[in-house]
């Protein structure tokens, strides 16, 4: 990025498909969604990536905000054409990273031929019937992910907090577990593990 943060891409699946683009939501790596993108890897390339300060990238001490983030956009983008080639493309991405597309694309910027978004986090003006829920919601996901600890002992104890989340209730065998192995980190030097992305920069 033009900061120097690092943002790392990845090619999967079947080169001669359409191209697919994933990335997560927020507090989230896209390795922890393997199980859904995955089954794509049959039919589409997949390419995948995370957030800046999230998942496998290295950590950063610039800005970590929506502005950031879809300038962030332009140099993924960018450079998914320089490595793997212009071709047709589309989109999938959840909750952070659908709300950053969102706006990138309505701010003009056509990098992608369709667009699939899960859960963007729109809280709709205040005049509006379901403003009052949308804004509740968002507030119980800052309340949630700025006060989560943000070193473990193992991942099995962030794995455990997923699982006895009513919010996450629902997912899939092994994925509470692979979603927690994402987004940590081993820290040598104490034998901790520790968020990648930290409450503090998560609840921005």
């Amino acid at each position: 990025m033009n900061d120097g943060a690092v943002i790392i891409l990845r090619q999967y699946g079947n080169l001669s498909a359409p191209r697919l683009i994933l990335s997560h939501g927020n507090g989230c790596a896209i390795d922890g969604y393997f199980p859904y993108w995955e089954r794509l890897l049959p039919d589409f390339e997949v390419v995948v990536f995370d957030f800046r300060n999230c998942g496998i990238n290295p950590v950063h001490d610039g800005d970590h905000g929506y502005e950031r983030f879809m300038a962030d956009m332009s140099a993924v983008y960018h450079a998914i054409d320089e490595e793997f080639g212009p071709k047709p493309q589309i989109g999938v991405f959840h909750s952070m990273s659908a709300r950053t597309n969102l706006k990138y694309a309505l701010d003009g910027n056509r990098r992608l031929d369709g667009l699939i978004v899960f859960d963007p986090p729109m809280v709709p003006p205040q005049d509006h019937p379901l403003y009052g829920m949308m804004h509740t919601e968002e507030r119980v996901l800052w309340r949630w992910s700025a006060g989560r600890p943000d070193t473990f002992d193992d991942p099995s104890e962030l794995a455990a907090a997923y699982a006895g989340s009513r919010m996450l209730s629902g997912w899939g065998d092994g994925a509470y577990d692979l979603m927690a192995r994402a987004v940590l980190r081993l820290e040598e030097a104490t034998g901790k593990w520790r968020l990648v992305c930290r409450p503090a920069r998560e609840s921005e």
